[in-house]
């Protein structure tokens, strides 16, 4: 396998290959992590729920 050639003022030059450039990753439909007070809040009404039904 041949290593990429890149035509530069300087004459021809290797490159990178491409699997090397940064990673871009958009998701959409997620959410952020729940903050700890969140948390406490759901967990104290879970536990409410429970005991009433």
């Amino acid at each position: 396998m041949t290593e990429p050639l890149e035509s530069t003022p300087d004459g021809p030059r290797l490159s990178p290959r491409h699997s090397f450039e940064k990673w871009v990753q958009v998701r959409h439909g997620y959410s952020r992590a729940w903050e700890e007070d969140s948390l406490f809040a759901a967990n104290r009404l879970r536990e409410q729920l429970v005991t009433w039904l």
